[in-house]
């Protein structure tokens, strides 16, 4: 089988740091359907060259984020970060009077550089479809999305109609995800059509959802529960998801999930909370291997409909703080949550978890009412 070419331009990708990188190298060549080639970093001019000159013969290219801290074998040092290059690389693909291919961008560094620099910088991450760590512990999982990443852009400059790219009427979702593919004369990159279809769809919940809020709203708790497989592979198959990129990402149509549940048990899944979900779902799958996720201490409600960030257990929103994230969630994409009593509790506010500035001022009442009840 031909293998996807993968080009990973990095500072150590030298006979002096190539020992740092080859470990990373040799876990994800574990995919068998990737080759990585290491390609040394050197100034802007020389190095954007360069990769022009090779682009066509590549599926994919990975970037080290820091590529101006070591020297190449020709006494060299890079001059820029990633996201130059990368805006540079995407400038050269759009010109199609230089028939570039347009193949995925991939972010990686490790989680120190990653939160110093990159993360605050959130106008330099739509250059990029997908990022990791180096010194991440799911590898073997990022080798399969980086060629999942490769088959969704073949797919995308092979066919521009965004039903067949999705297998799923896009007429039926908002409007606005797609309006630009519709409203444009112009022929768009496939790059576009990647970004969102994973940046607008994949990689926050809302139309299409993951596993834990699929598990989260059908009010199981996936660990305790071992016909949970059987139940999604089988009884909610017709959600899963199977557009581009679906190898590299496990997702589920929500309003597919509610049909399935609507037609299996004759109710609305909105309408009941998790005790029912979990006995209807029992009594008319014959499944006796599903248990109800058990509350958060401290709440009371089993209308669960998300995730607490601080417990990563299911919760009901109205009990809840809207999480602050880095990027404000769009009209069809879900918000993130952190339960009251994680909130309180300050769980996982030390890693970064905190309070969207629209409920602060809730939560600090809420804490201020705690503190005078315990003066009483």
């Amino acid at each position: 089988m031909a293998k996807y070419n993968i080009l990973y331009v990095d500072d150590d990708a030298s006979k002096h740091g190539l020992e740092q990188i080859q470990p990373m190298i040799d876990t994800l060549e574990e995919n068998e359907k990737i080759k990585i080639h290491p390609f040394q970093s050197a100034p802007f001019d020389k190095l954007s060259e360069q990769i022009t000159n090779v682009l066509n013969d590549y599926d994919a290219i990975i970037f080290d984020y820091q590529l101006d801290d070591r020297a190449n074998d020709e006494g060299q040092r890079g001059n820029m970060k990633a996201p130059v290059i990368a805006q540079h690389l995407r400038t050269e693909i759009t010109n199609t009077d230089k028939s570039l291919k347009d193949i995925p961008l991939i972010l990686c560094s490790t989680n120190e550089k990653l939160q110093k620099s990159f993360t605050s910088d959130s106008t330099s991450h739509d250059l990029f479809d997908f990022m990791f760590k180096k010194d991440s512990g799911n590898l073997l999982i990022v080798a399969e999305r980086i060629s999942a990443l490769v088959e969704g852009y073949n797919s995308i400059r092979k066919e521009k109609d965004l039903s067949k790219l999705l297998n799923y009427n896009y007429e039926n979702l908002d409007n606005r995800i797609f309006s630009k593919f519709l409203s444009t004369r112009e022929k768009l990159p496939a790059h576009e059509y990647a970004s969102t279809i994973l940046k607008d769809l994949l990689y926050i919940d809302g139309p299409i959802v993951g596993e834990k809020i699929v598990a989260a709203r059908l009010g199981l708790n996936i660990s305790e529960s071992p016909a949970w497989s059987t139940l999604l592979e089988e009884i909610f198959l017709k959600a899963k998801y199977t557009g581009i990129f679906n190898n590299g990402w496990d997702k589920w149509w929500m309003e597919s999930i509610n049909q399935v549940f609507l037609e299996l048990t004759g109710n609305n899944l909105s309408s009941l909370d998790a005790k029912e979900r979990v006995s209807l779902l029992i009594e008319k799958t014959g499944l006796k291997d599903l248990q109800l996720s058990e509350i958060i201490d401290g709440c009371r409600s089993y209308r669960y409909w998300t995730i607490c960030k601080s417990y990563n257990k299911p919760v009901d929103p109205r009990e809840c703080f809207r999480a602050y994230t880095k990027r404000e969630p769009k009209p069809w994409q879900d918000h993130s949550y952190i339960s009251k009593p994680g909130a309180i509790d300050r769980v996982g506010f030390d890693e970064g978890l905190d309070v969207h500035s629209v409920d602060y001022e809730r939560y600090r009442l809420t804490i201020e009412n705690l503190k005078d009840e315990g003066t009483k």
